[in-house]
């Protein structure tokens, strides 16, 4: 009887084994795929609970050096930092040093918007808008010299009040803003700066030692990936970018500007969902849906990377569709740098992908991973096929390019292509004088999309732009048959007119 069992016992481990196995087997050949296809250069880890499924590296985290990414590299975190800033939130909440319901305004009487809570900046519902306050925030630190920082947030917010489009609680919108102001309540409210704060009651309870904010100047980690990521839409080649682009000029915290390991994160995930740094009822609230003042859930309005329909708790976005069922992540994207961790609250089973290069597609594969671990079948991550005819019209010419294009578009599982970023695209040949490829996409366009009124207003812009003004005149009126309203059309058309009667 003994041996049956012992026998049934070792039969199941087999089995175990080599599911396991032949997951990870899965996952390698999944990932090395896009790696190879340039569509991966970064670290991935998949897991359950601590054990570790799968964690491998691809690429280079210094393409200049050749210097490889490894298990131990660290990356920048872009949004992906936001969680920590809701925990260390939650934290003093637990500690009845606020209170989520509370407004800000309690906490920094000069804050010139009543009515806003912790809560509301917690799950992006606030009304306080990076864009409402661009114009204001870019007069601020031109005055200033330099890109604003979280110690004159609060001066900034003072001195420059706007009227929001939306009122506190009215609907989701993403704001950068809204959490730095979050970092500086926490530095009021716990006395320790920032950093120290992150270091002391989050990275080091959890055990993250490869894990730190940015401080300025910036010392450079040698274990920390630099950052790369495609110049122009069309740019057939990646450049350095951590050195130019406007995201790692920024002085300010709490929306960004952690960086991490995969490794870390997984210990950050399992001490989080554990309970093990803020209170597990804080937990509960924390990965459930927000409420607007209707009483309506926080529904997320824009589709995060085509992953499904989510809504907002504190810090996390929560899936509502039935496929997704009871999975939550946080996501990061910046110049030369895309993150996401996904969790599934009730198999704890973690996905965390880290690319320094921009790659497309990186959150739809990180929820494949998800997929495979699970032995579901996978949505490939569509390719843009506006960028790749970009590339292709740049290092190929014309005539290949919109063969490659025509042989591809009809391919809808795995390429997206839209007139707008069509259009786009061509705008920046335009803008950057190479008018031969401005022309032949603004052209492509109008093949592309013929009932466009736009397509062949644009056409006609660049035709106009380069002297063929007669040219331009049949496309304009092409627009207005279309579209009798479209009122660029109509007024370029009477320019040209004119124009032409006056020369005679």
């Amino acid at each position: 009887m003994i041996k049956t069992h012992l026998i049934g016992l070792l039969l199941l481990l087999m089995t175990f084994k080599s599911n396991a196995q032949d997951v990870k087997s899965k996952l390698d050949s999944f990932y090395t795929s896009l790696a190879k296809e340039g569509r991966l250069n970064g670290n991935v880890l998949v897991a359950e609970g601590e054990r570790v499924v799968y964690h491998k590296s691809f690429g280079y985290a210094d393409f200049e050096e050749m210097k490889s990414n490894n298990i131990r590299t660290a990356f920048q975190l872009a949004s992906l930092s936001k969680p920590f800033t809701a925990i260390a939130v939650l934290q003093l909440a637990d500690q009845r040093k606020l209170n989520p319901e509370d407004e800000l305004k309690k906490y920094f009487p000069n804050f010139p918007y009543p009515g806003i809570t912790i809560s509301q900046l917690l799950s992006h519902s606030s009304g306080v808008s990076d864009q409402d306050l661009g114009q204001a925030l870019a007069i601020f630190e031109k005055v200033n010299g330099h890109p604003h920082t979280n110690a004159e947030l609060l001066q900034f917010f003072a001195g420059h009040p706007v009227s929001f489009k939306l009122a506190p609680g009215q609907k989701w919108w993403y704001s950068n803003l809204g959490y730095e102001l979050l970092a500086c309540l926490v530095e009021k409210v716990s006395g320790e700066s920032f950093d120290r704060y992150l270091a002391q009651h989050i990275f080091k309870p959890a055990g993250m030692k490869n894990t730190y904010l940015l401080s300025y100047p910036e010392v450079q980690q040698t274990y920390q990936a630099k950052n790369y990521d495609y110049p122009k839409i069309y740019a057939t080649d990646r450049i350095r970018i951590d050195q130019t682009a406007a995201d790692y000029r920024e002085r300010a915290y709490g929306h960004s500007n952690i960086v991490s390991t995969c490794e870390d994160l997984l210990k950050l995930a399992n001490h989080y969902f554990d309970g093990l740094l803020i209170k597990p009822g804080t937990v509960n609230k924390a990965i459930k849906s927000t409420q607007l003042e209707n009483g309506q859930p926080n529904a997320v309005w824009m589709n995060i990377g085509g992953l499904g329909n989510t809504v907002d708790g504190l810090g996390w976005f929560i899936f509502t569709d039935p496929g997704n069922k009871d999975q939550l992540f946080h996501a990061g994207g910046m110049a030369g740098a895309v993150t996401i961790l996904l969790y599934d609250i009730e198999k704890k089973q973690t996905v965390i992908i880290l690319d320094n290069t921009g790659s497309e597609g990186i959150y739809r594969n990180a929820q494949n991973g998800m997929r495979i671990l699970n032995r579901q079948q996978i949505t490939p991550a569509k390719r843009n096929l506006t960028k790749l005819y970009g590339r292709w019209l740049v290092s190929k010419g014309e005539k290949i390019a919109a063969e490659m294009l025509e042989s591809n578009k009809q391919d809808t599982a795995n390429f997206t292509l839209t007139e707008n970023e069509m259009n786009n695209l061509g705008y920046a040949f335009l803008g950057d004088k190479l008018y031969s490829n401005a022309i032949a996409v603004f052209k492509l366009n109008c093949t592309l999309f013929p009932i466009s009124d736009n397509a062949w207003n644009s056409y006609g812009e660049a035709l106009e732009q380069i002297g063929q003004t007669k040219v331009a005149e049949e496309m304009y009126v092409k627009s207005l048959h279309l579209n009798p309203v479209n009122s660029d059309s109509q007024k370029a058309l009477d320019r040209i007119r004119t124009a032409s009667r006056i020369k005679k």
